[in-house]
């Protein structure tokens, strides 16, 4: 005890936040300044803590200690800035992110036994929201607190959960009507379940509750079962085009389903059907793969692999990786890009979000772009900070797109940021006339890598199957190549001694994939280009061998 510092307390309400230091590390103190029991409140206080003890603290961040300071009990958290909400109602999309992390962190605190008040979101970015520090019940809690009082139990946090969802789309408490009309009614009727005034009549669960809510934000219907083989569960992620969750299939196996929104239009959900149809044959050890595209009247769907290690988008948080390790992070996503276009499909949107990483940290390149070719022709559906600058002059995106977008995420990963940032327009302009800077400390050939994908030209630009052989000699697999079939399994290849990686991008013009891929497999990516010259110095240095032991 005594290790905690705290700055000067000003006026304030019952319960105020100041820059602190506990054990000389700078914290957020959280300092009651209302009259009340100091034993209850840190009895309470170690409690919650040692139920967080080993927690992830991206998804909860922890309770770093708790003590009087100046006969004011004051709770020790991780520096924090304003909570989500607290600039105003928030998006969809931010809302239902926030769903998202409340179902994740409050199912966590109810597997750990934490009975406390549901604390608020904090994080900068939509995939990075985390459930603030969980503290005792405390003087000011009341805005969200259940009517029936009493203890934290399951169903008070789920009236806690609905409580805050609803001041996060609305800026205010409950009411009678709810104020927007661009909140689909599926959704309200949702937030309204959970914030019933008999604890009976609540859903019974927060990820209940939350997977009902991310659902209707995303205008989908989920159903308990789906396709005829399908038992579906929480929501674990949400796009423009639908929602995705959890499912099961009929032999247990564990599977993620996309449920598409019905409104997309015959035209689009055939276009759906067909581009995942095609992906079902695509495979590589660092691709999510498709496995079904079932259906029922008004609905399609895709099943995938369920992927439960979070995003690069949460493992980059503004950090670079090691030289190897971003690499090989590279040159693996780099080969299962190379998979992809060897099937005439285009990603569409390569970025640290749409790469998940397994519990052991291997890379899978996910949400392959097909939905987004349900966009009309004139509009431009693209993520600004990873667009190719051909594509915003309004050409198809074809592969060297998706190299360009590679370019910008190998950039991040090397660096720890990408290598334009500014608004929207800022962004456009600097992808269609702005070289990036090149950062220190890259070796000559790896910098040549990643500035021949950020080339303006698209056919100036390597495949994504070059980009994955030029990196090898960088990752700690030690030159070995995974170059893609169409539609089968990888082939690997491994070199006899990788040769040095080459300096200048190769000239060689890329073509574009077929808006619909073809019905017969495709010929082999130009990846496999290399292999002749290869070829050719084996055969070359077996005939020196020759002359060289001939009597």
């Amino acid at each position: 005890m005594g290790n905690l510092r705290v700055g000067a307390v000003g006026r304030g309400g019952p319960v105020v936040e100041v820059a602190g230091a506990l054990a000389g590390e700078p914290v957020t103190a959280v300092v009651v300044t209302a009259e009340v029991e100091a034993g209850a409140l840190l009895r309470s206080a170690n409690s919650i803590a040692a139920g967080l003890t080993g927690v992830d603290g991206r998804v909860v961040a922890p309770l770093l200690g708790a003590e009087v300071v100046d006969g004011r009990v004051c709770f020790a958290v991780p520096r924090r800035g304003a909570p989500l909400g607290a600039d105003g109602p928030v998006t969809r999309e931010v809302a239902a992110a926030a769903a998202n992390a409340l179902g994740a962190g409050v199912s966590l605190l109810v597997e750990r036994g934490v009975r406390c008040p549901v604390p608020p979101l904090f994080g900068s970015r939509v995939d990075d929201l985390a459930l603030g520090t969980p503290l005792p019940a405390l003087p000011g809690d009341e805005a969200h607190a259940p009517p029936e009082g009493g203890p934290w139990g399951e169903a008070a946090q789920v009236h806690a959960c609905a409580s805050r969802l609803w001041w996060l789309l609305t800026g205010g408490p409950p009411t009678a009507v709810f104020p927007r009309a661009d909140i689909p009614r599926t959704a309200v009727a949702a937030l309204r379940a959970g914030l019933a005034a008999d604890p009976a009549d609540r859903p019974p669960s927060v990820r209940a509750l939350t997977t009902a809510v991310v659902a209707g934000l995303s205008g989908v219907d989920a159903p308990r079962a789906f396709g005829g083989g399908y038992r579906l569960g929480e929501v674990i992620g949400r796009g423009t085009t639908g929602v995705v969750l959890a499912g099961k299939r009929g032999d247990g196996a564990r599977v993620a389903v996309k449920l598409f929104r019905p409104d997309l239009g015959a035209a689009a959900t055939e276009r759906l059907r067909r581009d995942a149809g095609v992906l079902i044959g695509v495979e590589h050890p660092n691709l999510v793969r498709f496995h079904d595209v079932p259906g029922e009247p008004g609905q399609l769907g895709v099943v995938m692999d369920r992927v439960d290690g979070g995003t690069l988008r949460r493992l980059l948080r503004g950090r670079p990786l090691p030289l190897r390790a971003a690499a090989t992070l590279l040159a693996q996503l780099a080969g299962a890009l190379a998979a992809v276009h060897g099937a005439g499909v285009v990603h569409r949107d390569v970025k640290p979000e749409n790469v998940l990483l397994t519990r052991a940290g291997a890379p899978l390149l996910a949400d392959l772009g097909i939905a987004r070719r349900v966009a009309p022709a004139a509009e431009l559906v693209c993520t600004p900070s990873h667009v190719a600058p051909e594509v915003i002059a309004g050409a198809p995106a074809g592969p060297p797109a998706d190299v360009y977008s590679l370019g910008v995420l190998a950039y991040e990963a090397f660096t720890g940021a990408p290598p334009f940032t500014g608004t929207t327009s800022e962004l456009f302009h600097a992808h269609l006339h702005r070289a990036p800077a090149r950062p220190g400390g890259l070796p000559d050939p790896v910098w040549s890598v990643v500035a021949s994908c950020l080339g303006k030209d698209p056919g100036a630009r390597p495949t994504a199957a070059e980009v994955a052989y030029r990196l090898a000699p960088f990752s700690d697999r030690e030159g070995f190549v995974e170059v893609p079939l169409p539609r089968q399994a990888t082939d690997p290849v491994r070199p006899a001694r990788p040769a040095p990686p080459p300096v200048d991008p190769p000239a060689a013009p890329v073509e574009e994939p077929p808006e619909t891929p073809p019905a017969a497999a495709p010929a082999p990516p130009r990846a496999r280009a290399w292999l002749w010259p290869v070829t050719a110095l084996v055969v070359l240095a077996l005939l020196v061998a020759v002359v060289a032991f001939s009597p």
